[in-house]
C-alpha cells in the first residue's frame, strides 16, 4: 500500500489476484503472485522472473558484500543454488565479506552457505539470533 507504507496481503489460493495501480491507472490488473517456493525448477517462462534472475546474476557478480538475510537455503532450491554457484566461480575478485542473519541455524546451514559464495571464514560473518538482533549488531558496528 504505496500511500500508507503498509503492505498488504491477500489470501486465496489463485494463480494470480487483482490489483489496482491508482499510481499508474485505476483499472484493476491481474497480477501474479511473486513469492516462489524453493522448488527445484522454477518456471523462467515470464518476463518477470528472467529479468529477476538476470539482476541478480549481476548484483552477486558485482557486488563485494553480499547479505543472506533468512534464506534457509534448502536442497530443494537447486536451481538458485547453481545460479549463485555458477557466478561466483567467474568472479574474478572474492568478496570482501559475506553476512548471513538466521535465526537458530546450525553450522552446516552456515557452512553450505560459505561453500556456496566461495568465502574464506575470516570474510565470513554469522548472526543466528535473529533479524532483530541483527539489526542492532549494524547499528552498534557503525557506531564504534
Amino acid at each position: 500500500d504505496e500511500d500508507s507504507f503498509r503492505l498488504r496481503y491477500w489470501s486465496s489460493v489463485a494463480d494470480y489476484q487483482i490489483a489496482v495501480f491508482p499510481q499508474k491507472s485505476n483499472r484493476k490488473k491481474c497480477v501474479l503472485q511473486c513469492i516462489m517456493p524453493p522448488v527445484s525448477e522454477k518456471p523462467a517462462r515470464t518476463d518477470f522472473l528472467e529479468c529477476i534472475r538476470e539482476q541478480e546474476k549481476t548484483a552477486i557478480a558485482g557486488s563485494d558484500s553480499v547479505y543472506v538475510l533468512g534464506w534457509s537455503v534448502p536442497t530443494s532450491d537447486s536451481q538458485q543454488e547453481t545460479l549463485i554457484r555458477e557466478v561466483v566461480a567467474q568472479r574474478t575478485k572474492g568478496y570482501d565479506e559475506v553476512v548471513v542473519g538466521n535465526l537458530g541455524e546450525t553450522p552446516e546451514y552456515f557452512s553450505r552457505v560459505q561453500n556456496t559464495f566461495e568465502v574464506p571464514r575470516e570474510r565470513f560473518r554469522i548472526w543466528n539470533s535473529g533479524f532483530v538482533k541483527f539489526a542492532q549488531g549494524l547499528k552498534t558496528s557503525k557506531e564504534t
